[in-house]
């Protein structure tokens, strides 16, 4: 009999139960009201004709009414596993209830209704499984488990029905399981369980947990966790330290201070600001990921250089980054945050550093970016360069101008003069809009034209005047026409 907080699946989609009754459209049916992972799903927010009959959480839409009939059958979790690992099909059609099947115990009908060879071999493909996927397989119970799965060492019970009860009893019965995932599924109950020792990462992505008053006590089950990945959950607070990593990403958190410690960390798609971290656990933070926050502030990048540790940052798709060219956010990145080494996953020298953090001097003392007082005694000391004085000559990091022609569009691209034809590539392709594989790179060397195909090669070690003319052709016309290069005031 289903019971309000229950997990169903109607035409594949998975719901709540709210309500178990009689509504005047169904006189003498049993009506189940519920509540829609997917809202978009949903007719009404529990009410009909005035009469309320159950509370939606995710909108006025969100709810439904429909007839048990319309409810899809479940499985248990040894069912699930025959039907999707049986080696011969005739063993998940066999039964309609493969868990009294599985019972090994000499002498007993189950043995005989399946036979020894079959289960045999059933039990050999069982041995081998290390990693097991039962995802939208309608689960929802556990039911006892044979010892052949004891070498299982990932499962996958995403998008499934199980209440954490179900979801325990079978996780305790693994005892090789070091990585659960359990992502789309909700948990309206919770009564205390013993806690799970092998699981060292967890996935309870999309699981509602913005919403559970049960989230502490979930999360308290696997004490040795590592790794934990609560992505699209509506959070905008959780407990939890001492991982290796954490993604929160998509989830509602404001300020960078109120998440948790780990040393891998992603708020990515969090509307997000970073505030002062002096009087954070945050310390121990050593890569980070902020692309699609609301990050707008240069002050804001000078506070993640409050974290020692941190080396690898990504911050793409924030109004800071929009808002300028992505060479000249670099170089203030890297000049900003003393410890950063990666940066939206390309690692960077010390040379590179040091290019930047002179050009970044060069820039403040033009006046064209500001500097904080700490930062510029510590970026001058570094270098050489008085506080005061202008920069000399040699200290400034030398580079490269490109005049880029495509069509009827020209721009110029100033790179470093470290900068790779694959770094020239990158910022072609962002300024129009391009990928790197829609157009080839020709310039006049001599009086050769010279196909740039080799992404790595230093573009200042071609030994090309400045500025240079660079004309691009796409990849399906780029061998049948190449361009000629013309350079103004320079002779043939």
């Amino acid at each position: 009999m289903l019971v309000p907080g229950d997990r169903v699946a109607v035409d594949g989609f998975l719901a709540t139960v709210r309500f178990v009754g009689e509504i005047p459209n169904w006189p003498n049916e049993t009506a189940i009201g519920i509540e829609w992972d997917v809202p978009e799903r949903g007719k009404n927010d529990g009410s009909l004709n005035g009469t309320r009959y159950f509370t939606t959480l995710h909108g006025a839409k969100s709810g439904s009414f429909v007839k048990p009939s319309k409810l899809q059958p479940t499985r248990s979790f040894m069912d699930a596993m025959v039907y999707q690992y049986a080696s011969d099909e005739s063993l998940a059609n066999e039964s309609a209830s493969l868990v009294d099947h599985f019972d090994l115990t000499i002498g007993t009908k189950k043995v005989e209704s399946y036979g020894f060879e079959k289960l045999s071999r059933l039990q050999a493909d069982f041995r081998n499984l290390e990693t097991a996927t039962l995802e939208r397989l309608n689960v929802a119970v556990s039911s006892p488990i044979d010892s052949s799965l004891h070498n299982l060492q990932v499962l996958d019970l995403g998008f499934n029905l199980l209440d954490w009860h179900n979801l325990m009893q079978i996780v305790l019965q693994l005892p090789n399981l070091h990585t659960l995932k359990a992502n789309g599924n909700r948990w309206t109950r919770y009564e205390p369980c013993t806690p799970c020792l092998s699981v060292r990462t967890l996935h309870l992505a999309a699981c509602d947990l913005g919403n559970s008053q049960y989230t502490a006590q979930l999360l308290s089950c696997f004490p040795k966790l590592q790794h934990l990945h609560v992505a699209s959950n509506g959070l905008k607070y959780i407990e939890v330290c001492g991982l290796e990593s954490l993604d929160l990403s998509d989830n509602s958190f404001t300020l960078l201070s109120d998440a948790p410690p780990a040393k891998r960390l992603n708020l990515s798609y969090n509307d997000l600001h970073i505030p002062s971290l002096t009087e954070t656990s945050l310390q121990i933070v050593e890569e980070l990921d902020l692309c699609n926050t609301a990050v707008s502030e240069w002050s804001e990048i000078d506070n993640l250089a409050q974290l020692p540790n941190l080396t690898s940052l990504r911050i793409l798709n924030t109004p800071l980054l929009n808002s300028t060219d992505y060479d000249s956010a670099m170089c203030q990145l890297f000049a900003r945050i003393p410890s950063l080494v990666k940066l939206d996953g390309t690692v960077y020298t010390t040379e590179h550093r040091d290019n930047f953090e002179l050009y970044f001097i060069s820039k403040v003392r033009s006046k064209e970016w500001s500097c904080p007082q700490p930062l510029w005694t510590t970026l001058c000391a570094k270098h050489g360069v008085s506080t005061q004085e202008t920069t000399p000559a040699h200290q400034h990091p030398t580079s490269t101008c490109v005049e880029v022609v495509y069509d009827t569009c020209r721009f110029s691209a100033t790179l470093f003069s470290s900068a790779t034809v694959g770094k020239l590539r990158g910022k072609i392709s962002r300024k129009l809009g391009l990928s790197v594989l829609d157009f080839q790179l020709y310039t006049q060397l001599g009086h050769d034209i010279e196909h740039l195909a080799n992404d790595q090669q230093i573009v200042a070690a071609l030994g090309l005047a400045n500025p240079v003319q660079v004309e691009l052709q796409p990849w399906e016309s780029g061998l049948r026409q190449q361009p000629y290069l013309r350079k103004s005031g320079v002779a043939d």
